[in-house]
């Protein structure tokens, strides 16, 4: 099975969490292929950079043969974001899906996939009943690039997290709500703030003022972290966005924006203990 990087880190994590858990039960060797756009500039993969895997067969090459979807012969090195514009054709016209891939009589050597949630209904259906945060503390752990920055966090056992989705996703974010939603919890306790948008990050800093809780990020001016190109901060602005989720993980309790999976996986599945998320529409 050949997973192909899907929307944010979120979304694309519990993608690969649901081909973990269908690739250990049928015995099928995964490749995780997050070399497209997002959090990579092509030339390296980004799950490499920000893994280490255990537990299940993973391939560490892109596997040759016959590869199903057909449209993807000859193109296996490409990312569904260059595929599909590059043919005007949608997402699930090229990928398969999950319990097809499981169910599927042998009809190539490889299938491509590109879940971008955990899909629980179609995993039950095979027999397959783990949650994401199993198969997350089970099979996957941080590389030692992000141990090394994500050490270098302060104490965040009594801080509210907050993580406020601009940019992409929401243009006209109310900082006000946000602050509305912490002073709800707790009106005097240490606060993290993670978001895309730099502009926000200023919000924040006089909302807050002296509670925040300070993190350096390195920002593209009006692009979200994600959207870096292939410029020279790409590898630096991808290990910040992991670490942002490993201290959402650490908080005592997450304040999240709603339609982004970000802070929720970072509550429910990176966690040690999951922590009480609260999200709020910008």
């Amino acid at each position: 099975m050949i997973v192909k990087g899907r929307g944010g880190l979120g979304n694309r994590l519990l993608g690969a969490l649901t081909a973990i858990s269908v690739a250990k039960a049928f015995r099928f060797p995964v490749h995780i292929d997050w070399t497209d756009q997002y959090y990579s500039d092509g030339t390296y993969n980004a799950f490499d950079m920000l893994f280490e895997t255990h537990g299940f067969d993973r391939l560490e090459e892109m596997p040759a043969g016959s590869v199903y979807k057909e449209v993807w012969d000859g193109r296996l090195e490409w990312s569904g974001y260059e595929l599909t514009e590059q043919l005007q054709v949608s997402w699930d016209s090229v990928v398969t899906d999950i319990t097809e891939i499981a169910l599927s009589r042998k009809i190539a050597d490889s299938y491509v996939y590109g879940g971008y949630f955990f899909d629980r209904r179609s995993l039950a259906s095979l027999g397959i009943t783990p949650s994401a945060r199993r198969v997350f503390h089970k099979h996957l752990a941080w590389s030692a690039r992000v141990r090394e920055l994500s050490d270098g966090l302060p104490q965040l056992d009594d801080a509210i997290g907050v993580h406020m989705r601009g940019t992409d996703l929401h243009s006209n974010v109310r900082v006000d709500k946000f602050v509305e939603a912490v002073n709800r919890i707790d009106s005097s306790c240490p606060v993290l703030v993670c978001t895309d948008d730099s502009a926000l990050a200023d919000q924040a800093v006089l909302a807050f003022g002296d509670r925040m809780v300070p993190l350096d990020r390195t920002y593209a001016d009006g692009q979200p972290l994600h959207y870096r190109g292939s410029d020279d901060s790409k590898v630096q602005t991808t290990l910040e966005c992991v670490r942002d989720l490993v201290a959402l993980s650490k908080c005592k309790q997450v304040v999240g924006t709603q339609g982004s999976t970000f802070s929720s996986v970072a509550a429910d599945i990176v966690s040690q203990q999951r922590r009480r998320l609260v999200l709020v529409t910008p």
